[in-house]
């Protein structure tokens, strides 16, 4: 067994460490076949000492959640931070890039984000903390955009949607017991791509219909 962590900073590794393991046993066991049990015996902790750091798997994952959530707002405010944004194509290829990074580096967060409602469900303050983290980037988004922040809450939210759902279908059309193995697959990130952009070229078009100057 470990020993025990008595400054902060030993606390916050050791809150790192377990997150890192976690999201390690994610990617090849599954989130419901991961029992706090193995966890705390992979980390050599006690069940008891890993329900110090955190009171449940919901909490858990959620944290894990937060801080791949907090990676991704990162990304998207470095890359617009190098991108002309004065006209709708330079959001959309900003939009584009998002997708492929989650697509290519990120699945990991897309398996957690289908998971979001059911670690929601355990409380606590988390729900508003990423509400105002993406309001924050939208903000910092709106400020260089050709686009206001419900228009770029809008398509972001929708570019979500459409990701968790290609996601989803996809893991039951492998049969997959909830794991990442044997994700590598350029043609699923093609089509989902391909998907985004016809969104992305219809709510242009319904944007110049309704008048709105975006190039």
């Amino acid at each position: 067994m470990q020993k025990r962590a008595r400054t902060a900073q030993a606390k916050q590794d050791r809150a790192n460490a377990i997150l890192d393991k976690a999201r390690q046993m994610l990617l090849t066991t599954g989130y419901d076949r991961i029992k706090m049990a193995d966890l705390a015996g992979a980390l050599g902790l006690s069940s008891g000492t890993l329900y110090v750091y955190f009171q449940n798997k919901e909490t858990l994952f959620l944290h894990l959640l937060r801080r791949e959530f907090e990676q991704r707002m990162e990304h998207l405010e470095q890359e617009a931070a190098a991108r002309d944004l004065s006209d709708f194509a330079g959001v959309r290829d900003l939009l584009l890039e998002a997708l492929s990074y989650l697509l290519q580096d990120q699945l990991l967060y897309v398996y957690l984000e289908t998971l979001r409602a059911q670690m929601l469900a355990c409380g606590g303050d988390s729900a508003r903390w990423m509400r105002s983290r993406l309001d924050q980037m939208l903000e910092r988004l709106a400020e260089r955009s050709v686009l206001s922040v419900p228009q770029l809450q809008e398509l972001i939210t929708a570019e979500a949607a459409l990701l968790t759902g290609c996601f989803l279908q996809r893991m039951c059309t492998l049969g997959h017991a909830g794991t990442l193995q044997g994700w590598q697959d350029a043609d699923f990130a093609r089509r989902v791509l391909a998907r985004a952009r016809c969104y992305l070229d219809g709510y242009e078009r319904g944007l110049q219909r309704a008048g709105q100057e975006v190039s």
